[in-house]
C-alpha cells in the first residue's frame, strides 16, 4: 500500500532581479520532495520581463505551478531593496 504525500504549497509574489530570481527558482529545483507533492503559486509583480520569463520557464519544467500576472497599473508601490534591507509600501 502507498503512503499518501503530503502536499506543500511554495507561494510568493515575486519582484526581483533575474540573476537573483534564477538562483531562487534553481534553490526550489533542489529540494528534496520525495516525500511531498509541491505545489507553487508565484505572484509575478516582476519590472523585468527576463525575471517574468524565468518563471515561464519554471513553470513549463514542472507540474502544478500557477503564476498569477500583476498588472502594473495595479499596483501603486514601489519594491526598494538593498544589500541590508527590502521595503514596499502595503
Amino acid at each position: 500500500m502507498s503512503e499518501k504525500k503530503r502536499r506543500v504549497l511554495v507561494a510568493s509574489p515575486v519582484q526581483q532581479q533575474p540573476t537573483i530570481l534564477a538562483l531562487f527558482l534553481a534553490s526550489l529545483k533542489r529540494l528534496h520532495a520525495d516525500q511531498l507533492e509541491l505545489s507553487y503559486l508565484f505572484i509575478d509583480d516582476n519590472t523585468d520581463a527576463t525575471s517574468s520569463q524565468l518563471l515561464e520557464q519554471f513553470a513549463a519544467a514542472r507540474e502544478r505551478v500557477t503564476i498569477i500576472r500583476s498588472e502594473s497599473s495595479d499596483s501603486q508601490d514601489v519594491y526598494v531593496r538593498t544589500d541590508m534591507t527590502h521595503c514596499w509600501n502595503e
